[in-house]
C-alpha cells in the first residue's frame, strides 16, 4: 500500500507594502511522501518476492510545497 500525507494551511495577513489596514488570505499546500530516507530498504512483507533488483514495491517519492 502506497501513501502519502497532504496538509494545507491557510493563515490571514497583512498585506504587505503600505496597505497594513487591508488583510489577505495567504494558502500553503504541502504534500509530503516519504521514502527517500531508506530508499534502498524493500523490505515489505505485503510484496511477496520483491527486491531491489526487481525495482522495489516502492513508488519514485517527492515532495511537494507551493504558495496559493
Amino acid at each position: 500500500m502506497f501513501t502519502h500525507h497532504q496538509m494545507t494551511i491557510v493563515v490571514d495577513t497583512e498585506i504587505p507594502i503600505g496597505m497594513s489596514h487591508k488583510r489577505m488570505i495567504v494558502s500553503f499546500l504541502v504534500v509530503l511522501i516519504f521514502g527517500t530516507i531508506h530508499k534502498h530498504d524493500f523490505y515489505q512483507p505485503s510484496f511477496p518476492g520483491s527486491s531491489i533488483a526487481k525495482d522495489g514495491p516502492r513508488e519514485p517519492w517527492h515532495d511537494i510545497h507551493c504558495r496559493l
